[in-house]
């Protein structure tokens, strides 16, 4: 007869894959948190990663990138929605602001101008990545994104040179956009677009 085999040592558990990320960013997975990352983002910039798959409705208001802010909200595989609810559009870009988006679905926005992205301040700027807009409409201009400086400062700002948006789409698609003008887009009054 052979010996009894000494008892096995219990396996430890897996520790489950991580992704690292820069010190100081930020995981959002619902509305609140994505606020919050927003608003207490040191030195007036924000890195939020948001979960792949998440499905986070905006509680009735669009989120605001204050004054030279930054703000880039990241996702990655499937990617993650945001789902406005017809309720109002998704962001707000203020002067001198920066938005970068990646892997994001922005879905139903609904506003009178704008439906999904405003940018009417001079100075800001939107960059898009492997995103989508979907089902975004405006009751009468920039059925998705409306870039347009003029808006506010009016076009003699335009003539002295001191109202610019820079508007990048990489890899981006807009689906479904409505509006009187500007279905998709709206630029206007020295908003440069760049479309890839």
């Amino acid at each position: 007869l052979q010996p009894p085999r000494p008892p096995m040592s219990p396996s430890r558990p897996r520790r489950p894959r991580c992704r690292r990320v820069h010190r100081g960013a930020e995981f959002a997975t619902d509305d609140a948190g994505l606020r919050a990352a927003i608003a207490s983002s040191p030195q007036a910039s924000a890195v939020v990663y948001i979960p792949d798959g998440a499905h986070i409705p905006l509680a009735g208001a669009g989120l605001v990138v204050g004054v030279g802010q930054q703000v880039r909200l990241i996702s990655s595989g499937r990617g993650a929605t945001l789902d406005a609810g017809r309720a109002s559009r998704h962001f707000e870009l203020a002067a001198d602001s920066r938005l970068e988006l990646v892997g994001l679905t922005l879905a139903n926005g609904h506003a009178a101008v704008g439906g999904s992205i405003l940018m009417v301040e001079s100075g800001a700027s939107l960059s898009m990545t492997r995103s989508t807009i979907v089902n975004s409409t405006s009751l009468y201009a920039g059925g998705a994104i409306l870039a347009d400086p003029g808006a506010t400062a009016g076009a003699a700002a335009y003539d002295a040179g001191v109202s610019s948006l820079e508007l990048s789409l990489h890899n981006t698609t807009i689906q479904g956009a409505v509006s009187d003008y500007g279905g998709a887009i709206l630029a206007a009054y020295g908003a440069h677009v760049r479309l890839d």
